[in-house]
C-alpha cells in the first residue's frame, strides 16, 4: 500500500482485551469524537493532541509577520516569537469532522530504519493488546463498502507529521506536530455532527485478514523479518 514514498505493509490496533476480541470477530470500529482525544492529554494517554480540531497553524517567518493581539478584560497582550510565543493554532468551531479512529502503520521504511516494528510507545495505557492487520488493502475495501452503504461523510488517510516550529498553513485532522510521529498513524475521520455519542462500525469477522488478538508480552516475543532483515518489536518483556 504506497502512499507517497511510504510504503506500508499492515494496520494495528492498540487497546484493551474485550474491544480487540470484538475487532477481531466482529470488525467492530468504534470511533470516539474529537472532544473526547482533545480531553486525554488531562489523563496521560499518549494519544493525546490538544491542537486536534486545528484549522491552521502558524510559527517561524511567517508567524513574524502577522499581527497578534490578545485581549483579556482590559489588558492586550501582543504575541510574538520574541515575546516567547513560538506559533499559534486557529481553530474552527465545529470542526469538519466530529468522531476519528485511528491505527498505527506498518511503515517498512521506518521500520528498516529503526530496526524496529513500532515505537512502543504506542502502547498507551491499559491498551496491552493488538490486533495486526496483515492485508491492508482488504480491510480499506470492506471499510470503504460499508461507510457508503451508511452514507457517510468522511476521509481516511496516513497522517503527515510537521515541524511546529517551521510549519505555516492548514492543518486540519491529517497533520500533527512531529512529536506524534512515532505513532505512524492512520486515521479515519467522520463527519456525524448530530450526534456527540461515539460511533459503532461493523465490517464482520476480520479472521481472514487479520492475525488473533495478542498481549503485550506476545507481541514483544514476534520474530519479524524484511527481505533477509530481522526487525525487532520492542523490549522482549518476559526477560
Amino acid at each position: 500500500m504506497k502512499f507517497g514514498t511510504k510504503n506500508y505493509v499492515g494496520l494495528i490496533k492498540f487497546g484493551e482485551k474485550q474491544h480487540m476480541d470484538a475487532l477481531y470477530n466482529e470488525g467492530l470500529l468504534y470511533l470516539n469524537t474529537f472532544s473526547y482525544f482533545k480531553n486525554l492529554e488531562h489523563c496521560g494517554d499518549g494519544r493525546a493532541d490538544c491542537l486536534e480540531g486545528t484549522m491552521e497553524y502558524y510559527s517561524g517567518e511567517e508567524f513574524d509577520k502577522m499581527n497578534v493581539t490578545l485581549i483579556i478584560g482590559n489588558e492586550s497582550y501582543t504575541l510574538s516569537r520574541k515575546g516567547g510565543t513560538l506559533g499559534i493554532g486557529i481553530t474552527d468551531t465545529p470542526p469538519q469532522y466530529s468522531h476519528l479512529y485511528s491505527m498505527t502503520s506498518i511503515d517498512i521504511n521506518w521500520a528498516l530504519k529503526n530496526k524496529l516494528l513500532l515505537d512502543e510507545r504506542n502502547f498507551a495505557e491499559n491498551k496491552d493488546y493488538v490486533v495486526m492487520i496483515h492485508n491492508p488493502a482488504n480491510f480499506l475495501e470492506r471499510l470503504k463498502k460499508c461507510l457508503n452503504m451508511h452514507k457517510y461523510t468522511c476521509k481516511s488517510g496516513f497522517i503527515e507529521y510537521i515541524d511546529p516550529d517551521n510549519y505555516s498553513g492548514e492543518m486540519g485532522c491529517f497533520r500533527k506536530f512531529n512529536s506524534y510521529s512515532y505513532q505512524n498513524e492512520w486515521r479515519l475521520a467522520l463527519s456525524c455532527h448530530d450526534t456527540q455519542e461515539p460511533l459503532k462500525i461493523y465490517l464482520g469477522s476480520l479472521s481472514d485478514i487479520a492475525i488473533p488478538p495478542m498481549d503485550k508480552t506476545s507481541y514483544f516475543n514476534l520474530k519479524v523479518r524484511i527481505g533477509d532483515k530481522s526487525i525487532n518489536t520492542g523490549t522482549n518483556i518476559s526477560d
